[in-house]
């Protein structure tokens, strides 16, 4: 996805897994890969990592600052998920180099 760097184009690849204090009702405990894959979780994680810049997401406060404001966008959008933490299990930041740039 496109970070919200206006000086140059940034790309964000990351995956995650996430810390939960319950499942949300109906999920098998065996079956828990894969159940934060609805539109709304959808919609809280990429409305926080839309506007972040990637020089902030490089250094290691930046990414326990994206994990905080992940877990209150998923609490507040989904909160039957009870989300206690995020854990990165990939954090790419791409830069795109414009070769028609002087």
């Amino acid at each position: 996805m496109n970070l919200a760097d206006t000086e140059e184009t940034h790309f964000l690849r990351v995956t995650m897994d996430l810390g939960m204090d319950r499942l949300p009702e109906g999920v098998v405990k065996e079956k828990t890969s894969g159940i934060a894959s609805g539109r709304t979780d959808s919609d809280a994680i990429l409305s926080v990592l839309t506007v972040c810049k990637a020089d902030a997401l490089l250094t290691p406060e930046g990414k326990v600052a994206l994990k905080i404001r992940l877990v209150e966008s998923l609490n507040h959008k989904v909160p039957e998920l009870g989300v206690k933490d995020v854990y990165f299990t990939e954090f790419l930041v791409q830069r795109l180099i414009d070769v028609h740039r002087p």
